[in-house]
C-alpha cells in the first residue's frame, strides 16, 4: 500500500435500489467513511471527492453537485446523489470516485 492510498482509505457507503423497473427512476446515494485508524495527513480541513457513475442498464443525473466532502475529524459533510432511468435488464455498473485538486500534504 502506497503512502498516497493510506492517506485517502475510505469506505464507501453506497445505496441503490435492489430492484428496479424499466422506465422508472430510482436515487442513488455515494458517502464515504473513514477507514479504521484514517489518520488526516492534509493541512485543509477538508477534502473533496468527486463521484461518477456509468451504466448501460440507464441513465443518471447527478442531483447537486456530485462530490463528497471529508472533514479531517471524520466522516463527510453528506453524500453525492444520483437519479437512474433504467433502459435494461442487464448490464454493468462502474462508480468512481476521484480527489479534487491538490492539497497540502502535512
Amino acid at each position: 500500500m502506497t503512502d498516497l492510498s493510506r492517506a485517502i482509505a475510505v469506505k464507501p457507503i453506497i445505496t441503490y435500489p435492489r430492484e428496479a423497473q424499466v422506465g422508472k427512476t430510482y436515487l442513488m446515494t455515494i458517502d464515504l467513511q473513514p477507514e479504521e485508524g484514517f489518520e488526516w495527513q492534509y493541512e485543509e480541513e477538508e477534502y473533496p471527492i468527486y463521484c461518477t457513475v456509468d451504466s448501460n442498464l440507464f441513465s443518471s443525473k447527478p442531483v447537486g453537485e456530485p462530490v463528497v466532502v471529508l472533514h479531517r475529524f471524520g466522516g463527510s459533510y453528506g453524500e453525492a446523489k444520483f437519479l437512474w432511468f433504467f433502459h435494461v435488464f442487464y448490464g454493468k455498473l462502474v462508480v468512481k470516485c476521484c480527489g479534487g485538486g491538490a492539497w497540502t500534504k502535512k
